[in-house]
């Protein structure tokens, strides 16, 4: 744009008067701010676990509440990172930093080339703070750093620094320039005061100012770092400066556009949301349609008598493992990833492959499996990717692990399969064939490695498992899309409780639609004692809130960590899907796919991984091992076999809530082959409906997933519809599954 004499002396002029922010990208003043939330970015803040930065709470500038950073010896490193919300407006030319800073609260410190503050452009791949902080033992991000092929972050604006002696109480600031050399630009500033720093950046010049709040004062103008970049982060400390040394308190972020006089300041950040707290509760009156309703809690039932529910583990397959690591791409572990079910019958797996190379420790692949039976499998040639200059292999993507879920109803082609790559967060990727992929970049910033992404065919919603990193520990978050490629920020979804073993974390929660509910593969991190993890059923009726039924109230009986052995004694209690004593290819690690079970006949095939290992790689003591050691394994389970509602030879009998009928037949998923099934049908006043009543009903006596109810003169429920009413099983030595209309 080409300014006129007049409009270049107005913007001469509007130097002299300062520039406040409307805070409309970023607004911290860390009121909100949790502490030891890690890169979920509630108010755009991240915080490294192990670091000494730390929000305090009885001291701020506004309100209670600072950031506080203090390096005293050589080589100590702590950082603190502040990043522009996923759906702020981006920061670039025309836009407005500001910030409160003090070095002390009293007595005076020393600061020795002190960083005040950097700023940097998001790039395609972490800064040195985030490239460390990916291999993280205890988060592990394992994502993708190609330094050569990304973008790296880079500074934009201004980078401020500050230098003083303890015993003067005072400090100056210098402007460090793209050749690294600094200017000193104001002196004799109080160590123990508040100071306000504004930078406003325009026409590739930064103009700043300082001065103790409500008396700023412009202190020059100077080139910005990087004029096209926008202000994507700014961070506090001294990680790529160990020799930095000093401290300091910040308070009131605010990034935007030049507050307009009379113009309104963007609110402050919000404490980060926690979905996974409120239970739903059910409707008054339900529809009972083609969706089943099963027995896993109480949802649909109002009263039982003399009802035991069985909770029931699958069964694992005697020819376990099924897929191991055999090729000269797998050297080191696989991990399946996705399975589905192709409309020709065929079986087909997604699967991961580490193969570690000098240059790239965690180079992977993404290996594509075939099975006919869903037992006996093949690595297809798909002449697609190289490996040691040949295409002779079942690579469908050369890049790490690929998650992949499926939507049918998506009217873009390309997307018919969706996927995440683990690389700053989580990256995006679709394919029209579950081959050929195309990557979006990043679409889920705050998330660790063991996220996935999922599809709701009720809600028509891509959603999340974000694993996150809170209180020292991992957790679990939400977040959710509309569109695969634009998703809202990552939640707080679910914890452990006083039901796990102290210690245990939550690892991974593939998430998916089954028949009326949402049920997980829920792993399960033993961190406190045996370094192992399983699989627990996890169940919801929103994806959001999750619970963990059937769990021993005592807690898993564990020996002595030295023991490195879990002992679950009940097999109708949790895990799902257990880990085996050490020796076996599935001791130590155990991974479920990140699609739904998938439905063969009468059973539901669950793949899930093992390793030989513990989580931390390390094997039982004593013991050797030869080739990979990660594999793939097969559980089956009766179809809608999770729980049971169970009745002795007394007899016992279950009454659902009321609902309404949306089909014309009622059928049941029963196992009563040695006693029998009969149902009546009550209205809402608990009494028989003529017609429908324990006299009238037809017992069941079979073990079938797909029994019809019937009564007297061929009646069926189509004459009860729009009726609300509840139905009473009563069973004699049978189990009842599930129960739906057609």
């Amino acid at each position: 744009m080409i300014e006129t004499d007049s409009e270049k002396q107005m913007l001469e002029n509007d130097k002299e008067t300062v520039v406040r922010s409307d805070a409309s990208t970023l607004n911290v003043d860390f009121e909100n701010f949790s502490d030891t939330l890690i890169c979920a970015r509630n108010a755009g803040v991240i915080m490294d676990p192990e670091s000494r930065a730390k929000v305090l709470d009885t001291f701020g500038f506004e309100g209670t509440r600072c950031a506080h950073i203090a390096v005293t010896a050589p080589e100590e490193r702590c950082r603190l990172q502040l990043l522009r919300a996923f759906d702020a407006p981006r920061a670039g030319d025309n836009c407005v930093l500001e910030f409160v800073y003090r070095p002390v609260l009293g007595t005076g410190v020393n600061l020795d080339n002190w960083p005040i503050i950097k700023c940097y452009t998001q790039g395609g791949a972490p800064g040195a703070f985030e490239a460390e902080f990916l291999n993280d033992p205890a988060f592990c991000m394992d994502g993708v750093i190609d330094e050569n092929s990304r973008d790296i972050p880079r500074q934009v604006a201004l980078e401020l620094r500050a230098n003083g002696k303890a015993s003067e109480g005072t400090y100056n600031v210098s402007v460090a320039g793209r050749d690294r050399n600094s200017v000193c630009v104001k002196t004799g500033l109080p160590q123990a005061a508040w100071m306000r720093f504004i930078m406003h950046r325009r026409d590739a010049k930064v103009d700043l100012y300082i001065g103790t709040p409500g008396a700023e004062e412009l202190i020059g103008t100077y080139d910005d770092l990087l004029s096209e970049g926008e202000l994507y982060s700014m961070t506090i400390g001294n990680p790529e400066d160990p020799d930095a040394r000093g401290s300091g308190y910040w308070d009131s972020f605010r990034a935007g556009r030049p507050l307009k006089k009379e113009g309104a300041v963007a609110a402050p950040e919000k404490s980060i949301k926690h979905v996974g707290k409120i239970a739903p509760v059910p409707p008054k009156q339900l529809k009972l349609g083609h969706e089943k309703q099963l027995l896993i809690d109480d949802w649909s039932i109002a009263k039982t008598g003399n009802i035991k529910r069985t909770f029931h583990r699958p069964e694992k397959h005697p020819q376990n493992p099924l897929i191991v690591s055999d090729q000269p791409w797998e050297p080191r572990l696989i991990i399946g990833m996705s399975v589905e079910r192709m409309p020709d019958g065929m079986f087909r797996m997604w699967y991961y492959s580490g193969d570690p190379q000098p240059h790239w420790r965690k180079q992977s692949y993404c290996c594509i499996a075939l099975s006919r039976d869903g037992v006996h499998w093949t690595k297809p040639a798909l002449d697609m990717c190289e490996h040691n200059r040949s295409k002779d292999n079942n690579i469908c993507f050369d890049q790490a692990a690929i998650i992949v879920v499926t939507d049918a109803e998506d009217p873009r082609p390309e997307f018919r399969y969706v996927g995440k790559i683990r690389h700053q967060g989580t990256q995006g990727v679709s394919s029209p064939d579950g081959l050929h992929w195309t990557n979006h970049g990043v679409i889920i910033p705050q998330s660790l490695d063991a996220s996935s992404v999922h599809w709701d065919p009720v809600r028509s919603k891509y959603v999340a498992s974000i694993k996150l990193g809170y209180k020292n520990r991992r957790f679990r978050g939400y977040a959710e899309s509309d569109d695969f490629l634009h998703w809202t920020d990552s939640y707080l979804m679910m914890d452990v409780d006083e039901l796990d073993v102290n210690g245990d974390q939550i690892y991974s929660l593939s998430m998916f639609r089954y028949e009326s509910l949402y049920l997980g593969m829920c792993k399960i991190y033993h961190v406190g004692t045996t370094d192992t993890c399983d699989i627990q059923l996890a169940v919801s009726h929103n994806c959001m809130h999750w619970q963990r039924p059937y769990r021993m109230l005592t807690g898993s009986k564990f020996a002595m960590k030295e023991n490195i052995e879990i002992n679950y004694p009940d097999p109708h209690t949790q895990p799902f899907i257990p880990s085996a004593k050490p020796g076996s290819w599935e001791y130590g690690n155990m991974d479920p796919v990140s699609t739904p079970p998938v439905r063969n006949g009468d059973k539901l095939y669950f793949y899930y991984s093992g390793r030989v290992e513990n989580h931390s790689g390390k094997l039982p003591e004593g013991m050797t091992w030869q080739g990979g050691c990660g594999a793939i394994g097969l559980a089956t389970l009766r179809l809608d076999g999770f729980v049971s509602a169970d009745a002795d030879a007394s007899g016992g009998f279950l009454i659902t809530k009321p609902m309404v009928f949306d089909g014309g037949d009622l059928y049941i998923n029963a196992d009563a082959a040695a006693g029998e099934i009969k149902v009546e049908v009550l209205d809402e006043g608990m009494q028989p409906v003529p017609g429908f009543a324990f006299s009238n009903t037809k017992p069941i006596t079979s073990d079938r997933v797909r029994v019809k109810c019937s009564w007297d003169e061929g009646k069926n429920i189509s004459a009860l519809a729009e009726k609300p009413v509840c139905l009473k099983f009563h069973l004699t030595k049978a189990r009842l599954f599930a129960f739906w209309c057609e």
